[in-house]
């Protein structure tokens, strides 16, 4: 028996069995209702921590290149370095050489010296009596006592944290006048 004592149901004729009707909640058109105040939700702090620790390590990063490109060129931006090769150019001549020749550096933007002079400064003077090594190498700041003397007469000093060379020659001429020509090569990274 059926609760309330309503009988079951008949099946049409060709049904084998009955479906009882299933009944969805009504409908509503519009938002739907809320059953007391909602709360925000909770933004995670995880992506700021995340995203700082990223940015403090490419500033870490930056700089520790930016260290490396420094000890790598010897320290000083180029432009200062040009400058300090051509004041100790300045420094060698005496008031009688004649200047015959001089090619100061270049400042290359972006030259990065790992193995490679970006500075030279090449210079060459007529003198017109004997000259010597350890004078002209003292003026333009050569430390005479570290520096080599080669087979073809010049003197040369390397840098011993490898930022540069000095060399200095003194070639003497025959033609077409008698006297010495004063060379200097100067190099930085």
């Amino acid at each position: 028996m059926e609760p309330y004592g309503h009988p079951p149901p008949q099946p049409f004729p060709g049904q084998h069995h009955q479906q009882r009707p299933q009944y969805d909640p009504p409908q509503q058109d519009g938002p739907p209702q809320q059953y007391g105040p909602l709360q925000p939700k909770k933004k995670s702090k995880l992506g700021w921590i995340l995203g700082g620790i990223g940015i403090f390590v490419l500033i870490l990063l930056f700089a520790g290149c930016s260290a490396l490109v420094n000890s790598i060129n010897g320290g000083g931006s180029h432009a200062e370095k040009a400058k300090a090769v051509m004041a100790a150019a300045d420094n060698a001549p005496e008031g009688d050489w004649v200047l015959t020749h001089r090619s100061d550096p270049k400042v290359e933007a972006g030259c990065l010296s790992i193995d490679t002079a970006c500075i030279k400064l090449r210079a060459e003077w007529r003198v017109d009596h004997p000259v010597s090594l350890n004078d002209v190498a003292t003026r333009i700041g050569m430390d005479v006592s570290k520096s080599k003397l080669s087979e073809d007469g010049c003197i040369k000093e390397n840098d011993p944290d490898g930022g540069g060379t000095d060399e200095v020659c003194i070639v003497e001429e025959e033609w077409p006048a008698d006297g010495y020509r004063v060379i200097l090569n100067m190099s930085r990274r």
